[in-house]
């Protein structure tokens, strides 16, 4: 339950497919800015290339680890950096470069903090030898959000600026927070 938790704020409050900030912003992009087709996709394209270097920030990670604090540092800092990039959407004006800079970095760090939870629970499944247990929850992780996401994104999109829904999103990371 633990990580199924962990994922589901996570996978929620980053950037991405199934995320709360996937439906708002792509109503940003063809309703309020009348981007065409094309140029909505060239900004998931865009937004979507720390997921395609995933396996390298994954190998960052491993390597990587600042103050010594191994996974805990990633989740200590980045759902707050998170949670500040979506908070400056708030201060800075919203225009095409600046979501694209933000969502392109927000994307980034939650590959990072979505590898530090799957290191987590590697760690816990083989201590206590419920690999197929975690492998359940794992699968869960991805599904829930989409629904939960998608739901919610049109609903708040219906409901509230893109900046307020951004700033929403960045604190649901909040509880990723050890």
């Amino acid at each position: 339950g633990y990580f199924l938790a962990l994922l589901l704020f996570a996978r929620l409050g980053s950037p991405g497919f199934g995320s709360l900030t996937s439906i708002p912003t792509n109503f940003l992009l063809k309703d309020q800015w009348h981007f065409g087709p094309g140029a909505v996709s060239v900004f998931a394209l865009l937004t979507g290339i720390p997921y395609y270097f995933g396996l390298f920030l994954g190998m960052m990670r491993d390597r990587w680890q600042p103050f010594g604090g191994r996974d805990r540092v990633y989740l200590l800092g980045l759902p707050v950096a998170i949670c500040l990039l979506f908070a400056s959407l708030r201060i800075i004006p919203l225009k095409y470069a600046s979501l694209l800079g933000v969502m392109l970095l927000a994307t980034a760090m939650g590959v990072l903090l979505q590898t530090a939870i799957q290191g987590l629970m590697a760690s816990a499944a083989n201590h206590h030898r419920v690999a197929g247990k975690m492998a359940v929850v794992f699968s869960a992780s991805f599904y829930v959000p989409t629904i939960i996401g998608s739901y919610a994104g049109g609903w708040l999109t219906e409901r509230a600026s893109p900046e307020a829904i951004f700033l929403l999103t960045g604190l649901i990371l909040l509880p990723v927070l050890p």
